[in-house]
């Protein structure tokens, strides 16, 4: 999907409800986390399925706030391409395959909830399996 794709599709949302400074804050906050969260699937808009990648990429953002460097899970895009971000209760630990399966590993969702809490509101729909925060709405 070319850039002028993305930004029709980006206008034909009904809102858009995180801006940059609320993606800092929340990889800030995920930066924070003890232990990391893991298992985390981000949805971008240019992608027709998720990617698990980490979440604590504060780090990563470029000085304007708007990118990420050439560096991390996703160079060079904007953080305006993130449709949603899910953040599972349980996962499968990145280490186990079919020869040696390892027991999944645990996300403390409702911890990180509450630290994002202090940074400001943001779109966060919780279920049984975890929670995702949502960049638009459709």
């Amino acid at each position: 999907m070319n850039q002028q794709q993305l930004d029709k599709l980006r206008q034909s949302a009904t809102a858009s409800l995180m801006s940059n400074a609320k993606w800092r804050k929340l990889f800030e906050a995920a930066a924070r986390m003890q232990p990391q969260l893991g298992g985390v699937q981000w949805q971008l808009l240019k992608n027709k399925q998720p990617t698990v990648a980490e979440l604590a990429v504060a780090d990563c953002l470029l000085d304007d706030n708007q990118r990420f460097d050439d560096c991390g899970p996703f160079p060079c895009v904007e953080l305006r391409d993130i449709d949603w971000i899910f953040i599972p209760h349980q996962f499968t630990d990145p280490h186990s395959d079919p020869k040696r399966p390892l027991p999944p590993k645990h996300n403390d969702v409702a911890g990180f909830i509450a630290l994002l809490a202090h940074s400001g509101q943001f779109p966060v729909q919780r279920n049984e399996h975890g929670a995702t925060i949502t960049g638009y709405v459709w």
